[in-house]
């Protein structure tokens, strides 16, 4: 197979703005779709692949992993990727949705390939995929009964004394495992700070623009939002002085703002410690 000539459907455009991962993913799609890939028709091996399309294993491993997140092929390690018995269909214009029937389920079993710059997406091509699955692969075998129980409700204990560690060397935060708790994930994350330190009825600042979940979820929780401009240096302490100076908390994105990634400035930094102190208000900061 790696002697064979690269097959005509798999070649790329260099003129298309479409992220090269994402052409592979269309192209390999489509050839299911054309019925010129079969079910059990194996994938052409990554580093092959890539050296023929001059792209890097990891755009090749992104492809294959979108392609396999919506069900047109399977992995199987070092033996590649294959194509399975699913039917896919060639990618045409979207379409609006039909509204769906009362009792009727909705289908969510299809995958949505991500947006340029969406937020939450990292950049799939240069993930380290093969350190990853390196690691993962020890880790699961050196794997004992022990771990496959839950041992604390506030996280892996392993695993919280490594993020104290790397708070210590790497930001100067000098935490203890105790004061380290794991969660599912930002939302969760601020849910249980919202519960335990903020009221129904408190204020909060919020950057505009800011992540569109933490007005939602502070909403939900009857915390009124205050949004609170962002510029150059960050989110404006002095209009949120003026806006809500007696708010209960701030909800921060201070070291990379979302979506604008700027750096909260250090006098706005000191703005706000004084600010908090002074006051007794909490700051949430998302890193």
């Amino acid at each position: 197979m790696n002697r064979a000539p690269l097959p005509s459907y798999l070649t790329l455009d260099p003129a298309s703005t479409l992220p090269r991962y994402r052409q592979l993913h269309q192209r390999v799609r489509d050839a299911i779709g054309a019925g010129l890939l079969r079910p059990g028709d194996r994938i052409p091996a990554a580093r092959w692949l890539a050296q023929e399309l001059g792209v890097a294993r990891g755009t090749v491993a992104a492809a294959v992993a979108l392609l396999a997140a919506e069900g047109c092929v399977e992995t199987r390690g070092a033996a590649g990727a294959v194509v399975t018995a699913l039917p896919v269909a060639a990618e045409a214009p979207a379409a609006a949705p039909a509204p769906a029937r009362p009792g009727q389920p909705l289908d969510l079993g299809a995958a949505v390939a991500p947006l340029a710059l969406q937020m939450g997406v990292p950049a799939l091509d240069r993930f380290p995929r093969k350190t990853w699955a390196r690691l993962a692969a020890g880790a699961a075998r050196a794997t004992q009964a022990r771990h496959m129980l839950k041992e604390s409700a506030f996280g892996a204990p392993g695993l919280r004394a490594a993020i104290a560690a790397h708070l210590r060397i790497a930001r100067g935060i000098g935490c203890a495992p105790e004061q380290v708790f794991v969660t599912a994930g930002y939302r969760e994350t601020l849910h249980r700070v919202a519960r335990v330190l903020l009221r129904a009825g408190d204020r909060a600042w919020t950057e505009d623009p800011g992540f569109p979940p933490t007005r939602h979820l502070l909403g939900a929780l009857g915390i009124e939002t205050v949004p609170v401009p962002v510029d150059a240096g960050g989110l404006a302490v002095a209009q949120a002085l003026a806006m809500a100076p007696a708010a209960r908390a701030a909800v921060l994105t201070p070291a990379h703002q979302c979506p604008l990634g700027v750096a909260l400035s250090g006098t706005r930094r000191l703005e706000l410690l004084d600010w908090a102190a002074r006051t007794g208000a909490w700051l949430v900061e998302d890193d």
